[in-house]
């Protein structure tokens, strides 16, 4: 259960402090920093070298990030400062290093160069993976709503609006960033075999895959019914809530089945 909660707080504590509440993003932070002073990673330290080049990803992104601060601005300063930290020894900087590489190796592989070739893959999942489904679902049971363009939801309720379903919307950065999270677990923490790396990494997407298709439809029927300023309330803490709710019984019905 250890990972669940980790998974949990390091969602729960970034979604916070880049959408949501500064003050629950740090208490989210702060439960995290005291579960990995308990454990005990690798150990290793690194080399000079390191601390030249997280200090040239650091100064880089601080130069260049002109347009505000998003998921992948965070992660690769957290690279940076990782890669710093790891020259100390410090277990939490070794778990940050990988997950952090993890989701800018991933977020380049399937959404910087898919793009760069005219290809939007994430969105083509935002579209037909979530806004799809919901849509249809909401439809069905009699609410007024249509896909009007590509990841656009028009509501027609008792304010009519049009909800576009971005990439941190329907959970394309929480799995990226779950999933490093179980590799960099597994890597500088505690081993985990691959029988059940390969379950949790199923059982977490499968998690953050639900968490977020019932956030767009919670937050569609919230502004369907109530307006878009009572959804925004909702918007930035939902998602790992409801990611949250879905894991912890996942995670523990998984452990009760290898034990």
């Amino acid at each position: 259960m250890m990972i669940a909660l980790i998974l949990i707080l390091l969602i729960a504590s970034l979604i916070e402090f880049l959408y949501g509440s500064y003050i629950l993003g740090l208490i989210a932070l702060l439960f995290l920093i005291v579960i990995f002073t308990k454990e005990k990673g690798e150990g290793k330290k690194g080399s000079v070298e390191r601390i030249l080049i997280g200090l040239a990803i650091v100064i880089f992104v601080l130069i260049y990030n002109k347009n505000g601060w998003g998921t992948l601005d965070v992660m690769l300063l957290m690279v940076g400062a990782s890669l710093i930290l790891t020259y100390f020894g410090i277990a939490l900087a070794s778990f940050t290093l990988v997950m952090a590489s993890f989701f800018v190796a991933s977020f380049l592989l399937l959404y910087s160069l898919p793009h760069s070739l005219g290809i939007p893959l994430p969105y083509y999942y935002g579209h037909y993976l979530i806004a799809l489904p919901v849509v249809d679902v909401l439809r069905h049971i009699g609410y007024n709503v249509k896909l009007s363009s590509m990841r656009t939801i028009t509501v027609n309720g008792v304010q009519p609006v049009n909800l576009i379903i971005e990439l941190s919307c329907f959970g394309w950065y929480s799995l990226l960033l779950a999933l490093g999270a179980i590799v960099a677990y597994s890597r500088t923490m505690r081993p985990i075999d691959r029988v059940m790396l390969i379950k949790l990494l199923i059982v977490t997407i499968f998690a953050v895959y639900l968490a977020n298709l019932l956030r767009i439809a919670i937050l569609v029927v919230v502004a369907y019914d109530f307006g878009i300023k009572t959804m925004l309330i909702l918007h930035a803490h939902i998602g790992w809530i409801l990611f949250a709710i879905i894991l912890l019984p996942l995670i523990y019905v998984l452990n009760n089945s290898l034990s």
